[in-house]
């Protein structure tokens, strides 16, 4: 088995560079390094080693520094192998809104307290495209589908209009 990657599949993360939240930048390699780890992969593809490759040739596209990617390895492959996690081990999340990189050093004083932290921005699609509050339009005075009824033969008649129907 090998791990299949469609044609338009880039070699493209979020650039280490950037003014991201090292978790966020981390989590394209966390995927891509738990799935080499996990899916049971032929023998001369682990023997190669070319998934990691392909990882640590994403990593560099981004300039991601080789000695994270590492760290992240090792860290993977430390939890895979210390499964064992009783009920009292397991992380209480909680969300923060992300604003400004000075959130980090809050995030801190969660680390030793078995508190995860989950990043969310206030400026999602939903809020981008909420209706504008208007005032409520009469019924004749909305364009858009209608339907008349004959009240004699109960055949409908069933149209569209841009236009407000008044």
């Amino acid at each position: 088995m090998d791990i299949y990657r469609k044609p338009t599949t880039t070699d493209t993360t979020i650039n280490f560079l950037s003014n991201h939240p090292l978790q966020q930048k981390m989590a394209a390699f966390r995927f891509h390094v738990t799935r080499m780890h996990s899916l049971p992969l032929d023998p001369d593809k682990k023997k190669k080693q070319t998934e990691w490759e392909i990882i640590q040739s994403i990593a560099k596209n981004n300039n991601f520094p080789q000695h994270l990617l590492l760290k992240l390895n090792q860290q993977i492959l430390h939890k895979i192998n210390n499964k064992k996690t009783s009920k009292n081990d397991r992380k209480i999340w909680s969300t923060l809104t992300f604003h400004s990189p000075k959130i980090r050093k809050i995030t801190n004083f969660f680390k030793n307290i078995n508190t995860g932290i989950a990043f969310k921005t206030t400026t999602t699609l939903h809020h981008l495209i909420k209706p504008i509050a208007s005032t409520r339009l009469q019924e004749h005075e909305k364009s858009g589908l209608y339907k008349i009824t004959r009240k004699t033969c109960h055949k409908a008649y069933v149209g569209q209009t841009s236009c407000n129907l008044k």
